[in-house]
């Protein structure tokens, strides 16, 4: 065991300790320390923090999120291990601690069924039972693949020990390599859950515009489960614009059908295709969806002006380009308030 020591902008100093090979930033979210994090994988950057004493081991030197490191003290935390007593520094403040509290378990991987040829859905057997917001994910790990993956949980339910995941094949990607083997069978996982601030709050009572793209639906399938269960949309009409490339790529389609006609009107969900018009078999196959043609964060800006009498939270999740550019969409061009935009960027 290691102790780490980090201390943000304000002087506020937290410490805890690391398992031997342990990554400094899920020893830290485990122990309830508010660090910073968008993907927890080597993605995203946002853990990037100054070294400044200790022996450190970067687990993964071509992860992406070393685009934003520039200068040779600096660390992904995600990536990173140490084999001495370490002292770092943030370049910002700590974050709230975690909710719920996160938990490193083990579990059982079943591959459910194929939705496309490079998009499956999984579910996942806990050993434990835990907690988890809609919208969360959880980082998964398996031993033929080097470090951690994050996936957003489909569904929602309290205390539950069954995870449902909906996982798109990456080119080279050594984590879903293993996932769609042709030859896949039930495997053990490695768990860190739940994990995520782009979380549905229903008792805040507000509307949402969730904008997703690709796989990044997910996580806002947790949120369409749990605004159904409590009711949301009776007092809340909500949107959803979820992009795809064309219709041959398409997936869940059916299952936001039932969302849109189960809130009797109140759920109004656009689907768009980036590469191509929708068909006329499409409308007749899902009657209460609306299609149309375009980049969804190009669609999702007229949605957003039809929701600003509403004062909606906005839910975005996607790949890091498309998060990126709805961001900005909705912070510059539309002048919305960062504080009402939630999102994890992983990808």
């Amino acid at each position: 065991m290691n102790s780490v020591s980090v201390t943000d902008r304000s002087g506020r100093q937290v410490e805890f300790v690391t398992k031997p090979g342990e990554r400094i930033l899920h020893a830290g979210l485990l122990a309830g320390v508010g660090l910073p994090f968008e993907c927890a994988s080597g993605t995203c950057g946002a853990c990037k923090a100054r070294w400044l004493a200790g022996d450190v081991t970067d687990l993964w030197p071509k992860a992406p999120g070393r685009k934003v490191i520039r200068a040779p003290d600096e660390i992904l935390m995600c990536q990173t291990s140490c084999t001495s007593p370490t002292e770092l520094e943030l370049r910002g403040s700590f974050a709230l601690p975690p909710e719920p509290s996160v938990q490193r378990l083990q579990g059982v991987l079943r591959r459910v069924n194929f939705l496309t040829d490079e998009v499956a859905l999984f579910e996942l057997d806990l050993d434990a039972p835990i907690d988890c917001l809609p919208g969360q994910f959880a980082l998964l790990g398996v031993d033929d693949a080097p470090g951690f993956r994050a996936y957003s949980m489909t569904r929602y339910s309290p205390n539950v020990a069954r995870l449902n995941f909906l996982v798109r094949k990456l080119p080279g990607g050594g984590f879903s390599s293993v996932l769609f083997a042709p030859a896949f069978e039930p495997r053990q996982i490695k768990v860190i859950a739940p994990l995520g601030r782009a979380v549905f709050r229903p008792e805040e009572r507000r509307p949402f515009l969730a904008i997703a793209g690709g796989s990044g639906i997910a996580g806002m399938l947790s949120i369409l489960d749990c605004a159904e269960r409590v009711g949301h949309y009776i007092d809340c009409p909500s949107e959803v614009v979820f992009g795809l490339r064309d219709p041959t790529s398409a997936y869940v389609l059916d299952v936001l059908d039932e969302a849109a006609k189960a809130s009797g009107g109140a759920l109004s969900i656009t689907v768009a295709f980036s590469h191509s018009e929708p068909s006329s078999v499409l409308l007749r196959q899902y009657p209460n969806l609306r299609f149309t043609a375009g980049f969804v964060h190009q669609i999702a800006m007229d949605r957003a002006d039809h929701m600003r009498d509403r004062e909606p939270t906005y839910f975005v999740a996607g790949p890091p380009p498309m998060v990126d550019a709805t961001i900005r969409g909705l912070v510059v061009d539309r002048k919305i308030s960062p504080t009402e935009i939630r999102y994890d960027r992983f990808g």
